[in-house]
């Protein structure tokens, strides 16, 4: 059940303009770490210096492979729960 304080404190402000700002990172996911925006830029690095239409080739190259390589993952995947969800369930059970 959502927090009736939470919902009238996000309608009070435009979901288009929703942003880091507006929520304390101390309580969030690691999804708002960033990580990925920066693991991303940190691999495209070496196409900035590129013509634009070499630059995006490389970009779409790297964004199929990491593509592949996730549903490769998904579909090698036995068991009918994730590796991370599996991760949390173990911490989970040795800190109760």
């Amino acid at each position: 059940m959502l927090d009736e304080k939470a919902h009238e404190w996000l309608v009070e402000r435009n979901p288009n303009s929703w942003c880091k700002a507006y929520f304390e990172m101390e309580k969030c996911s690691a999804a708002f770490e960033n990580a990925i925006s920066k693991s991303f830029n940190s691999r495209i690095v070496g196409a900035r210096g590129k013509p634009i239409i070499t630059m995006l080739e490389d970009i779409r190259v790297y964004i199929m492979q990491m593509m592949f390589c996730m549903n490769k993952l998904a579909f090698d995947n036995k068991d009918s729960i994730t590796p991370s969800v599996r991760r949390h369930m173990k911490y989970n059970k040795r800190i109760q």
